[in-house]
C-alpha cells in the first residue's frame, strides 16, 4: 500500500502529542512510587519480586484500567484495586485502613517523578522553530486538572523543566 506524500498534498502545521510514554516517562515515575510508597504493604522483596510488583500494576493483566475507560470503575478505585492484585502476587495485602493514604502517597510521589524524556525539549523547539502548532492529550484526569489553565509558554518550560503538562493548541 502507497500513501500520499504529506508535504505535497498539504503541510503539517500542527502536531498532537500523547503525554503517558511518549513526552513523559509515565513507566519510571509508576515503578518509582509504587515502590516507594509500598514497602510496608509487601514482605521483604527480592529484585525480581519488585518487578512482578511493577508488572502487575502497570500492565494491568486483569483490564482494570480498561474498566475505568468503559466507566465500570473511578480511576480510583481501579488504581487501588490495582496495587491491591500487585501485592497479593507476592504475598502482600493493601488493608482497607491504608487504602487513602496509600493513594495520596502514590499520587504525590508519580507526579513528583513525572520526567520527560531527554529528547522532548529538543523535539519542542524544532517544532516551534518551524511554527508548527502544538498540543498534548492525557485521559490522566490529574494530569488536565493539575495544568489545564497553565499559559503555553508556561506548560512550555514546564514540560522542558519535566514537571509536565496540559499544552493547548496554539
Amino acid at each position: 500500500m502507497s500513501f500520499p506524500s504529506l508535504a505535497s498534498e498539504r503541510p503539517i502545521r500542527a502536531v498532537l502529542f500523547d503525554i503517558d510514554d511518549t513526552l513523559v516517562d509515565l513507566r519510571s515515575a509508576m515503578e518509582i512510587a509504587v515502590r516507594q510508597v509500598s514497602a510496608a504493604f509487601v514482605p521483604e522483596l527480592s529484585e525480581e519480586a519488585w518487578e512482578q510488583v511493577h508488572w502487575e500494576f502497570r500492565v494491568d493483566p486483569t483490564g482494570l484500567y480498561q474498566a475505568f475507560l468503559n466507566g465500570e470503575l473511578s480511576f480510583v478505585e481501579q488504581r487501588i484495586t490495582r496495587a491491591r492484585r500487585a501485592f497479593a502476587a507476592v504475598g502482600g495485602a493493601l488493608p482497607e485502613e491504608h487504602v487513602a493514604t496509600w493513594n495520596s502517597a502514590y499520587e504525590l510521589e508519580a507526579k513528583r517523578r513525572w520526567a520527560a524524556y531527554p529528547d522532548v525539549a529538543a523535539a519542542l523547539d524544532f517544532l516551534e522553530a518551524r511554527r508548527m502548532r502544538i498540543t498534548t492529550t492525557t485521559i490522566s484526569t490529574a494530569r488536565i486538572t493539575s495544568a489545564g489553565s497553565a499559559s503555553t509558554n508556561q506548560s512550555r518550560k514546564s514540560l522542558k523543566n519535566s514537571a509536565v503538562l496540559f499544552r493547548p493548541l496554539r
